[in-house]
């Protein structure tokens, strides 16, 4: 199933709220988004130790697989 990139926006601002309402090491609801980012890339940080797993790897598959979302649907800036 293929994503636009607007879904995809979506999708993780959702993950996020989820997040800071749920889990007080997320912080407060009305955290900033960028700590919120942070925070959970930290954790998968330490999620991936934890599995054996290679972080570095993983995000630049991540990216890859950016550029090439980007690149198929440019994402324009606005807002939520």
């Amino acid at each position: 199933e293929s994503a636009c990139n607007a879904e995809r926006v979506c999708k993780v601002r959702t993950l996020l709220s989820s997040l800071t309402q749920h889990h007080d090491e997320y912080g407060p609801p009305n955290q900033s988004l960028d700590e919120g980012i942070i925070d959970l890339l930290a954790d998968l940080r330490h999620l991936c130790d934890a599995e054996g797993l290679d972080f570095a790897e993983f995000d630049r598959m991540a990216h890859d697989h950016y550029k090439v979302e980007l690149t198929a649907e440019p994402f324009t800036t606005g807002g939520s």
